[in-house]
């Protein structure tokens, strides 16, 4: 990154720590989802007055039984379990109290920071226990956070495994404490993933890649070809755009696999969540499909 690159991080870095005080922005971010003073008087006047979160939003959910039920359902696990993990997120210490401390003098982020829309990310790498789980986005580093205390409790049952994350922001990332014992499975990468994604991976069965860089077709083509031409068995894809971006039901008809897609609730949050969604590829439908085109008009043409 170069000088200039670094100076604008910087800046937006600087206008977040003072998006408390975006009260326009916040209140024509309400108005945008049909949030009213007079509908949801708590909910609206808890967001205008106080809540940093003016790009991307955290909540609790509401759904956990479908949420249990959806892992169950394609993760190999029973429903007992995906609660059993879900509760585990829920009450971990470095996802709670800890994190809480983190963000205890922080501007810029709530004091109570919950973790509802990565409970899936937690119980997907719970679950299937993948030895190399890709992220192509940090931000804040609440997903890495997820991601890495599910992979400490995978080795603790004997299932060692490891964690990419790549960003272009030097910044991002602040979620996660400097601790050897947190962040001794993470690689953390800054640049773009079309230029560094393939060779930081390289050779390494991806279990695991969660998509959280911009949802276009063009990251989606390239990020989700470098998983496939390194599937594990299975290798599971999750994107958060809930169907913005049409590359993953191509991929999906193309590969003869079923599209997924949970769609969790918020809980006491105005955002209405467009859901995740996900697939779930064995590893010879994966190698079969190595040479996935890596730009849009190859598949429309």
């Amino acid at each position: 990154m170069n000088r200039y690159e670094s100076l604008r991080a910087r800046a937006r870095h600087a206008a977040r720590r003072l998006s408390r005080l975006r009260w326009l922005t916040k209140r024509k971010i309400l108005a945008k989802y049909g949030c009213s003073l007079r509908e949801q008087p708590a909910i609206y006047l808890r967001y205008l007055l106080w809540d940093p979160e003016v790009e991307s939003y955290s909540y609790d959910i509401a759904n956990d039984d479908e949420l249990c039920a959806f892992g169950a359902a394609h993760f190999g696990i029973t429903e007992d379990q995906a609660r059993a993990f879900l509760v585990e997120a829920r009450t971990d210490p470095e996802l709670t109290n800890r994190l809480s401390e983190r963000t205890r003098w922080r501007f810029d982020a709530k004091t109570k920071l919950p973790i509802g829309n990565r409970l899936l990310w937690y119980i997907a790498a719970r679950a299937t226990k993948p030895k190399l789980v890709v992220e192509t986005g940090i931000y804040e580093g609440l997903g890495s956070l997820v991601l890495l205390r599910a992979l400490e409790r995978n080795a603790a049952e004997g299932v060692d495994g490891r964690l990419v994350s790549l960003d272009f922001d030097p910044l991002c990332g602040f979620l996660v404490r400097d601790d050897p014992a947190l962040t001794a499975r993470w690689t953390k990468i800054i640049g773009l993933t079309s230029e560094l994604l393939p060779q930081v991976v390289e050779g390494e069965p991806i279990g695991l890649l969660l998509q959280d860089t911009p949802h276009t077709e063009e990251n989606q083509r390239h990020e989700f070809g470098v998983a496939l031409r390194q599937a594990a068995d299975p290798l599971i894809l999750i994107e958060g755009s809930g169907g913005y971006c049409p590359t993953m039901g191509q991929l999906a008809e193309q590969l003869g696999i079923e599209l997924l897609h949970f769609r969790e609730e918020p809980k006491d949050h105005f955002w209405p969540a467009h859901g995740q969604q996900v697939v779930v590829i064995p590893r010879d439908v994966g190698a079969a499909w190595r040479g996935w085109p890596s730009h849009s008009s190859v598949i429309s043409g």
